[in-house]
């Protein structure tokens, strides 16, 4: 006969698999290609697709913010680059797929070019790419072209595609996209 466990202990059991589950979660890459990459209290999903073996890696900068590269990877165009290129597509800070912090004091452009930059960083670090290419699309137009203004940013990125991106956004502007976020 199958020993019952005290009601009291349910709540510890569940507690411990829920912490298991979810420290298992965040230290395990859901496969090589999928990992979450952690900055400053923000898990921002990193998702390698295609020629993962291919001289050429494009980071590809989602819409928003509040958007999600998850989303446009689903478009025909992206399935053609993949045959020929590796393509990189992660969610920004409070974007898509990504947990944590949500902070309004770290969504600011600055934090986001501080975050593709880290991006950047674990791309070069763990693929080597001969070549690596930025492609923003709407609001990833606006975060690339601000990551390139940035310090010496243009000397690690090999070229910069552009796709209906917004230049010049009004403080206004921006102060909705992030309210939109939050």
């Amino acid at each position: 006969m199958p020993q019952k466990h005290p009601i009291h202990m349910y709540p510890f059991l569940f507690g411990l698999f829920l912490t298991t589950l979810i420290t298992a979660c965040a230290q395990q890459p859901l496969s090589p290609d999928y990992v979450f990459v952690r900055h400053k209290k923000a898990d921002m999903p990193v998702w390698v697709k295609g020629k993962t073996d291919a001289e050429v890696f494009i980071l590809y900068l989602h819409g928003g913010p509040g958007g999600s590269s998850f989303i446009d990877l689903q478009n025909e165009f992206f399935s053609t680059i993949e045959q020929e290129y590796a393509v990189v597509y992660y969610d920004q800070r409070a974007s898509g797929n990504s947990i944590g912090q949500s902070d309004k004091a770290l969504l600011t452009l600055e934090q986001f070019v501080e975050d593709l930059g880290v991006m950047v960083q674990y791309i070069k670090q763990t693929y080597a790419p001969k070549k690596l290419v930025l492609m923003g699309h709407s609001w990833g137009g606006t975060l690339g072209t601000a990551y390139l203004l940035e310090g010496q940013n243009q000397t690690g990125i090999d070229a910069w595609i552009e796709v209906d991106g917004g230049h010049n956004m009004s403080q206004t502007a921006y102060e909705y996209s992030r309210d939109y976020v939050l």
